[in-house]
């Protein structure tokens, strides 16, 4: 895809004479599909972010689900001791749910800050729109510049 020199690309200076009809559809033809395919790269990077950010999450909670379950074993553990044995061997047994729990819970934050946040391809949607925009200025100059033309061509007659 061949690029025009930057004086004739887009945005103009609004007092030069308008461009040909064939120079702007060219031009606008070429930015739109350069547009969609960057489009197309940006979703597809945001998509593949947002998976990732979801297996790390995942995984943090695969973890604290699993130590959930030591817990507990660990709290009928400790209640059976409680009832059985003296005050030093309970304790311990309580020491030691306490210190789990809080793992679980520090498991359970770091992986909700995994979650990615907002809508997925918001950002894809914010560039869309600028996306749209240009493409309607570029229609717009386009139209102009054929009226132009439309407007220099010589009477049939």
């Amino acid at each position: 895809m061949t690029s025009l020199p930057e004086d004739q690309r887009f945005p103009r200076d609004p007092g030069a004479p308008p461009r040909a009809l064939p120079l702007v559809a060219k031009d606008l033809v070429d930015d739109v599909k350069t547009l969609v395919s960057q489009e197309i790269d940006l979703a597809k990077a945001e998509i593949s972010q947002t998976v990732a950010r979801a297996a790390k999450a995942g995984a943090m909670f695969a973890v604290a689900g699993v130590l959930a379950l030591y817990l507990l074993g660990f709290a009928f553990g400790t209640i059976a001791r409680a009832l059985e044995g003296p005050l030093p061997d309970w304790a311990a047994w309580l020491i030691v749910t306490g210190l789990i729990l809080v793992l679980i819970v520090v498991l359970a934050l770091v992986g909700k800050n995994f979650l990615p946040s907002g809508a997925p391809g918001q950002a894809a949607k914010e560039e869309l729109d600028a996306t749209k925009k240009v493409v309607q200025q570029r229609l717009s100059e386009a139209q102009q510049a054929f009226a132009n033309d439309a407007t220099r061509m010589p009477a049939d007659g």
